[in-house]
């Protein structure tokens, strides 16, 4: 499984910047623990943003940190689903239909108007 991992990009680091959150050029993606080398795989970017967010841009020395990890980590841990999206097509399908219509509604929800009022609030009322 580790031959799988590979970089798709990141996007992001946490607050401590030991944390890097990742896609995977496979469709799943993961937290990259910087100090440990451990990897947790996951289908859903939103299953690592409901326990931190990740507001820190990547360097290029941090991209190639993450490649360095992918290759040789210390260990892999994987989601619920992680390892059958690759191998059950029906999960596959299932999954990546949830994506589409979570991005769609993304895209739906960020229009202008929420954006200037972001922008407008952005210190408070």
């Amino acid at each position: 499984m580790k031959s799988l991992l590979e970089l798709n990009k990141i996007i992001g680091l946490d607050d401590t910047e030991n944390n890097i959150l990742i896609t995977l050029l496979d469709g799943r993606c993961a937290l990259v623990d910087k100090k440990s080398r451990h990897v947790v795989v996951e289908i859903l970017v939103d299953s690592f943003y409901k326990w931190m967010d990740f507001p820190n841009q990547a360097s290029g020395e941090d991209e190639e940190f993450v490649k360095d990890i992918l290759k040789n980590p210390h260990d892999v841990g994987f989601g619920p689903c992680a390892k059958r999206y690759l191998t059950d097509e029906q999960t596959k399908q299932n999954f990546d239909k949830l994506k589409k219509i979570w991005n769609t509604i993304i895209k739906l929800m960020v229009n202008p108007m929420t954006i200037y009022c972001l922008e407008v609030f952005e210190d408070g009322i």
